[in-house]
């Protein structure tokens, strides 16, 4: 199931980055072009930043703290879920402490689209997918669920649905352009959505300018009530919303660097190239996972004694990875580890991530990493709720989830 994760973290990366030869299975930009964009990012404030603590393995630019003496392992609620959920892909956790999931085939039932109350242990099926179908979560909030359905486990194809809690409707409201050669999709598309005003914001991958080596990935919005679909904008993908506007990502011809554009004011920044970067909205700030080579990772954590040679295949290789949070034009820095950690989430109070270290979460508010350090060390998913923020551990016995609070 993490790996289901991992995935479209990797596959966003290279959507994002206009993939060069248009292709899913390689890194969008050759090795000197991939190292001058790390360096970008290292003097964008990994270098020069203070930093409060660090380990061989990690870097804390905030400080850190314990959950157990900061909140208290009393406000830890313990769910487990049984074997039945035990491969369940937990979305979203409600108000209510009901979990919004999918089921797929591994159960030995047909997949579905599921709520399942903590509580009660009552589960209710919204859908109920056709046998190999698979599905992602692509925008939620209290009304509708936007998600994406496919026939095939590699998503050669693309069905993107909402959901709607008050009435219990479900429809498909767009299909994925498929190349007509190929019967397929032109590029797998982790891209999430937006929910904003009664409108549904989406990119969808028409096509591949052959000229240029990018892929035609256009915005569209969907208006829940009348149904309709009309495009915003050729060119332009990745929607986000920051308070309250909406924001995109576009490629300037000139440089190819990747423009991050408002609805309402233009271009906000350049950014040198996002073959190493992802970036999500929280609401009010802008949060960076940024991925840097093993050059520039060696040289942050003082692990090379002496000037040291490095081949094409080093600057491929992943050597660390970086959060950082954006609002009003300031970076502030967040943590960087030579550790895996998987897909980042975040609002207005916390950010939360996959990791197989002890779970942690970095409180806004307080600007400090908070460590669980009464839950169990090892492979997690962490997933961000309307109040609560769920640790999910998955084994053999079943799925396990911690509760607790999110910062207030």
């Amino acid at each position: 199931m993490k790996n289901r994760r991992a995935l479209g973290l990797i596959l966003s990366v290279l959507v994002i980055a206009y993939c060069s030869n248009c292709s899913a299975d390689r890194y969008p930009v050759d090795s000197e072009t991939l190292g001058a964009a790390v360096v970008q990012i290292k003097k964008e404030g990994y270098e020069t930043s203070p930093y409060h603590d660090r380990s061989e393995t990690s870097i804390y630019y905030q400080e850190t703290g314990l959950f157990s003496q900061l909140y208290g392992n009393e406000q830890i609620e313990k769910h487990l879920l049984g074997e039945e959920l035990r491969e369940a892909w937990i979305w979203h956790v409600t108000a209510e402490k009901e979990l919004l999931l999918f089921t797929n085939e591994n159960t030995g039932k047909q997949p579905t689209v599921s709520v399942y109350t903590l509580e009660t242990g009552e589960i209710r099926h919204l859908v109920t997918l056709e046998e190999g179908n698979e599905a992602a979560c692509k925008a939620v909030n209290d009304r509708y669920l936007v998600w994406l359905e496919s026939s095939s486990m590699y998503w050669t194809d693309g069905f993107l649905h909402i959901s709607d809690f008050v009435t219990g409707e479900d429809r498909v409201f767009h299909t994925y352009t498929t190349d007509e050669t190929h019967g397929m999709v032109f590029s797998q598309n982790p891209n999430r959505c937006v929910i904003l005003d009664g409108t549904v914001y989406f990119d969808d991958i028409v096509g591949i300018d052959r000229e240029k080596d990018i892929l035609q990935i256009n915005l569209y919005a969907y208006e829940i009530s009348s149904g309709e679909i009309s495009m915003v904008k050729k060119q332009a993908q990745h929607p986000l919303a920051l308070e309250g506007q909406l924001l995109w990502f576009e490629m300037e011809d000139k440089t190819k660097s990747p423009l991050l554009v408002s609805q309402q004011e233009g271009v906000l920044q350049r950014i040198s190239n996002l073959g190493m970067t992802t970036v999500s909205s929280t609401g009010r700030y802008l949060a960076y996972y940024d991925w840097l080579n093993t050059p520039e990772a060696d040289s942050l954590f003082s692990m090379v004694g002496e000037e040291k040679a490095y081949d094409a295949k080093d600057f491929l290789t992943i050597g660390a990875m970086g959060i950082r949070l954006l609002q009003n034009g300031e970076f502030t820095y967040v943590l960087l580890t030579k550790k895996q950690i998987g897909q980042l989430e975040g609002d207005a109070t916390c950010l939360v991530w996959d990791s197989a270290q002890t779970p942690q979460f970095y409180d806004i508010k307080r600007r400090q990493i908070i460590r669980m350090d009464d839950l169990p060390e090892g492979d997690h998913l962490s997933v961000l709720g309307d109040e609560h923020i769920g640790f999910c551990y998955y084994s053999d016995s079943g799925l396990t989830i911690y509760l607790i609070e999110k910062p207030k």
